[in-house]
């Protein structure tokens, strides 16, 4: 990366003190290269958003981590387009009351998720198609969205080899940063973005989301 102000970018920066030595302006430019880049390999407590998780068939099904079409449904789930599930983290039981619990506490405060870390953590997955827990979910995107009706979330990929409903304890290999840009007739909706994020603990396979190495999430 080259960030710049000279004659041929941006323009010079004028001078104060110098000008009294008869120098006007001066040209500015400073470099900056990453160590490295990998996937997110690690999400510190409270850093996970939100109960839900993508299979990693999603990712591997495609020709990119993320593909040409990058949209994905969040609710219901069990197909292709529905390619997830959803979790109650490291909680049990993996219940619909426990899901409920969870969401009400990621908008009210008084839950905090826990330390991930990629192809060493479980989750306890529900499935995807509790109902139930539907208003709860939309109260959440709704306390976290913009003012553009966009929410960025950090998802975990979970260790699956097809989109049916996971209900069950599975590992969690990656993570990805989704942007849930609609929640409402039953439906919730995201985009899967894929670019380089300036956070994170790299180390991880990519999933979309690549950090430059030592870089901490704060």
């Amino acid at each position: 990366v080259t960030a710049r102000r000279d004659e041929s970018s941006n323009g010079a920066v004028s001078t104060l003190l110098a000008a009294v030595l008869g120098v006007n302006s001066l040209a500015v430019k400073a470099d900056a290269a990453a160590a490295g880049i990998s996937g997110l390999k690690k999400l510190p407590t409270g850093k996970g958003d939100i109960p839900v998780g993508i299979s990693k068939y999603w990712f591997t099904s495609k020709d990119s981590p993320c593909g040409s079409e990058n949209n994905i449904r969040f609710y219901p789930t069990g197909d292709y387009i529905g390619c997830a599930g959803w979790h109650v983290f490291t909680d049990t039981p993996s219940s619909a009351a426990k899901l409920d619990h969870i969401l009400d506490g990621l908008k009210d405060g008084y839950y905090s998720s826990p330390e991930t870390v990629a192809d060493q953590t479980y989750y306890n997955f529900t499935g995807g198609t509790v109902a139930s827990a539907y208003p709860e979910m939309r109260a959440l995107y709704n306390h976290r969205k913009g003012p553009d009706g966009n929410w960025l979330v950090h998802i975990p990929v979970y260790d699956k080899d097809d989109c049916s409903n996971p209900h069950e304890v599975i590992k969690i290999v990656g993570f990805a940063t989704a942007r849930i840009y609609k929640v409402d007739n039953l439906e919730m909706w995201a985009h899967v973005e894929c670019k380089i994020v300036p956070w994170g603990q790299g180390g991880g396979p990519y999933y979309g989301t690549a950090v430059g190495a030592g870089a901490v999430i704060e």
